[in-house]
């Protein structure tokens, strides 16, 4: 457990919980929190309120964690795609 931790990040996706199992930093200027702008096999980069995050790892509830590029070819995700809050 101490290389799993648990419960890691997690957002909402359509209303149902997404958890966040991999992601790392990407500095810069990306939009507006939340808002999915780019998804591909290499990640998912979702815009934060300072920089982004580059999602490699994720969770969609009742399945197991997998990479971006497994959960994508499942479930793609359009560009300004909103996680999280009301919509998410």
């Amino acid at each position: 457990r101490a290389f799993d931790p648990a419960p890691g990040a997690q957002t909402t996706l359509a209303g149902a919980v997404l958890k966040i199992w991999e992601a790392s930093p990407l500095p810069g200027r990306f939009g507006a929190p939340g808002v999915v702008t780019r998804a591909e096999a290499a990640g998912i980069v979702v815009a934060c309120g300072d920089g982004a995050l580059n999602v490699t790892r994720l969770q969609r509830a009742g399945s197991k964690p997998m990479p971006a590029a497994a959960f994508l070819a499942g479930r793609p995700l359009a560009i300004g795609t909103r996680l999280g809050g009301a919509n998410g």
